[in-house]
């Protein structure tokens, strides 16, 4: 078996990911979206912590805009130096583009997310990654945020889940001390139970 580093894993995955037709992306994208909706981790949380997809990311502007029409919470991160910080938001409309072109929250203009949050209230977080392996390992963009977030959070009570094209699940990944894994990964067919919470199955 060939072993690929983290970075080799990386580059691969993103010439992958950047050669999908925008009809592939889309269709895939959906199924993703509704295999997601459909689930009890979906149906149960009132609070989502998600990322704002950048294309040819698994698009979350969709699941975002399905959060709001079922009145749940949604909170979408900004980087601010080394570390995430999450805003809760109503629309898109008052969101702006960093540096990299990702859609991220103004400062002043929205309630950040804080230690008062009940830690009992379930909440469903949307990880990006690039890579996953079905134990709920990841190979991220390499900058440690979700990590560093989730080990100073972990008294709350994150189910933590990927969205990846199928491509993207491998078979087995190299895991470091301080990787925080996903519990569940959604692929456009699949479900992986990685880390399975009491209490909650794919239905």
């Amino acid at each position: 078996m060939v072993y690929m580093t983290k970075s080799q894993i990386r580059k691969s995955i993103l010439e992958r990911r950047k050669n999908m037709a925008e009809e592939e992306l889309a269709t895939q994208s959906k199924k993703i979206a509704l295999m997601l909706e459909e689930s009890n981790y979906y149906k149960d949380c009132s609070i989502i912590f998600t990322y704002v997809s950048f294309p040819p990311e698994v698009d979350t502007i969709a699941i975002i805009e399905k959060a709001w029409s079922d009145n749940k919470t949604v909170y979408v991160p900004k980087v601010k130096g080394k570390e995430l910080i999450f805003y809760k938001i109503y629309d898109f409309k008052s969101l702006s583009r960093s540096k990299f072109g990702i859609l991220e929250p103004l400062e002043g203009v929205h309630i950040a997310y804080g230690p008062n949050t009940n830690p009992d209230e379930l909440k469903l977080m949307l990880i990006p990654g690039l890579a996953f392996d079905p134990s709920g390992n990841r190979i991220g963009y390499g900058a440690g945020y979700y990590d560093r977030f989730l080990t100073e959070h972990k008294e709350q009570k994150f189910v933590k889940m990927a969205l990846s094209y199928d491509f993207q699940v491998q078979k087995q990944l190299e895991a470091e001390e301080h990787d925080i894994k996903v519990d569940y990964i959604i692929s456009p067919d699949k479900i992986y139970e990685c880390r399975r919470r009491k209490g909650y199955d794919t239905n």
